[in-house]
């Protein structure tokens, strides 16, 4: 686009002046000028060229780093709990394309700096690994030259044995164990909801069931009540406090059961997926507990929450 308007305005610029030497007397000035002119916007091309490959230089240079640090954390975030043999492979993707979109939207240099500042060992071994492969890439670059401005398949595989080389045993496990305590809380509180609301149930229907009175009026004041009773109750168990992950899967099925372009994504067989939903919103929660215990880009709980409500 900044190429297309110099190029427009370059040739406004020629048209006048042109114009003007036309309408000139003075044959000599005339070339003399014209010659003067062409000089200035060859120069003034060169310029601009010179300008826009270092700018393209500056985009690869933080794509480098990008497409570096997205793919190690995709390599941890794949064995957190070996997604790729238990999850449905959509969900998976899914995930692997939101760690993407997160560097790719970063600006990475403060990014880097963050992840610097953490002063963690890990967060020093993962962008010493990315910074050793950055050079590698250059290697191969001319910054003068935008046709070297690409990363090569060797130098790609390069970076993944150097991975391999790094020991990431701790952090995944770490974060394994955290994602796994927040998926177990969910089911056992989920059940115990379900088993909760079942006593309500048929507590209720046996109050009902064992009214006894002549009065049909009465009768009906009691079977109301115990209805009020009911609900209340149900309400209480309804509106507890939820965990950030339960929150998570209650927002994401809101969100699909808005949306008719996700509700038919989110289902089977005429029915809602519901264990799609719930594996979703696990791969979610995995990908934000492992930035926030690696210290990728810390985030509270609260912080969260605010952006669920």
């Amino acid at each position: 686009m900044l190429a297309n308007r110099d190029a427009k305005k370059e040739a406004e610029d020629r048209h006048s002046f042109y114009k003007y030497l036309e309408e000139s007397k003075n044959n000599s000035i005339v070339e003399e000028s014209a010659d003067n002119y062409d000089n200035y916007f060859e120069n003034q091309k060169r310029m601009n060229n010179a300008r826009n490959v270092r700018y393209e230089y500056g985009r690869f240079l933080d794509s480098i780093d990008k497409f570096l640090l997205s793919e190690a954390c995709i390599k941890i975030f794949e064995g957190v709990r070996g997604f790729q043999y238990t999850m449905d492979k959509k969900n998976v993707e899914k995930g692997k394309d939101m760690i993407r979109s997160y560097f790719n939207e970063a600006n990475i240099t403060d990014l880097k700096r963050s992840m610097r500042d953490q002063n963690t060992i890990f967060l020093h071994d993962l962008l010493e690994a990315v910074d050793y492969s950055h050079n590698k890439i250059l290697e191969d670059t001319d910054k003068d030259n935008e046709k070297t401005f690409n990363i090569s398949k060797e130098k790609v595989d390069d970076f993944y044995d150097h991975l391999d080389k790094e020991s990431f045993d701790d952090a995944t496990e770490m974060i394994k164990n955290r994602v796994s305590a927040a998926v177990q809380d969910f089911v056992t509180d989920n059940k115990a909801d379900k088993e909760e609301l079942n006593k309500l149930m048929n507590d209720t229907k046996d109050n009902i069931d064992s009214i006894e009175t002549s009065s049909q009026e009465e009768a009906t004041k009691i079977v109301e009540q115990t209805k009020a009773q009911y609900k209340r109750r149900a309400n209480e168990v309804y509106d507890r406090q939820k965990s950030l992950y339960e929150e998570m899967v209650y927002k994401n099925y809101t969100d699909i059961m808005k949306d008719s372009v996700l509700t038919e994504a989110y289902s089977e067989n005429g029915k809602l997926n519901i264990d799609s939903i719930v594996e979703f919103t696990e791969i979610q929660y995995t990908i934000l507990e492992m930035f926030n215990t690696l210290k990728i880009d810390p985030v509270t709980e609260e912080s969260v929450r605010e952006l669920l409500s």
